[in-house]
């Protein structure tokens, strides 16, 4: 049988990397007694996957494992027991049965949703960030991308679905230190929105300096309603 299962990443874990991660969650299933499916051929591992990567040192409500085992198991069970054996910063909320045919998760990847808190250097005004976001949604957002052969420019706007921002605690022609920053982009096989290039350039285009915080709070995947048997 094929289960998915979303669960969230915490502060206590945003430093651990994606294969570390990966690692962990196979050990809490052999913990937990889940008669896990192996792999064909001379180094057989554990059919266990990702949706997709989480950068390193964000969090998220919205990750997904993707399990194939050799036995039935209630998604209730399978959550509850899980949840027995994993770490703190590690949880599941959610489990669902899938059929053995669908395509893994990451081919299914659509879009993704983000939480950015911001603390400034120094007290920025509303209007500031108002005037930074509207220029890069207005146009192509050039960035130098470092790869493997060296560098090269890419346009972040393509993958940029929606951007916004709020200070609650501000009043007019109050500046503040701090802002929260609302971002969804395209996220699929080939990767899709680079965040952390973009909140490089918001901060550049605005002239200021801050701390961020990244929250991944929503992964879409295209036809998800029809994932289940």
């Amino acid at each position: 049988m094929r289960i998915i299962a979303q669960f969230h990443k915490g502060d206590e874990l945003r430093f651990i990397s994606h294969l570390d991660i990966l690692r962990l969650m196979q050990r809490a299933m052999r913990r937990a007694g889940f008669p896990l499916t192996y792999s064909q051929g001379f180094n057989p591992h554990p059919l266990v996957s990702f949706a997709s990567a989480l950068a390193l040192g964000y969090t998220s409500d919205a990750e997904w494992v993707d399990v194939k085992l050799n036995e039935d198991i209630l998604p209730k069970d399978f959550k509850e027991r899980l949840n027995s054996s994993l770490p703190a910063g590690l949880s599941i909320s959610c489990a669902k049965v899938i059929k053995d045919s669908e395509k893994s998760l990451t081919m299914l990847l659509k879009q993704a949703a983000y939480s950015v808190m911001f603390e400034f250097d120094e007290p920025v005004h509303a209007d500031v960030l108002r005037r930074g976001i509207d220029t890069l949604l207005s146009g192509p957002i050039f960035v130098t991308k470092r790869t493997k052969g060296g560098f090269k420019s890419v346009d972040l706007r393509p993958n940029l679905i929606s951007m916004d921002y709020s200070m609650p605690n501000a009043k007019k022609d109050d500046a503040q230190k701090t802002a929260q920053l609302r971002v969804e982009g395209v996220l699929n096989a080939s990767g899709g929105l680079q965040v952390e290039l973009l909140l490089k350039e918001l901060l550049k285009t605005c002239g200021v300096d801050a701390r961020t915080r990244v929250h991944r709070t929503a992964v879409v995947f295209e036809n998800f309603e029809e994932l289940h048997e």
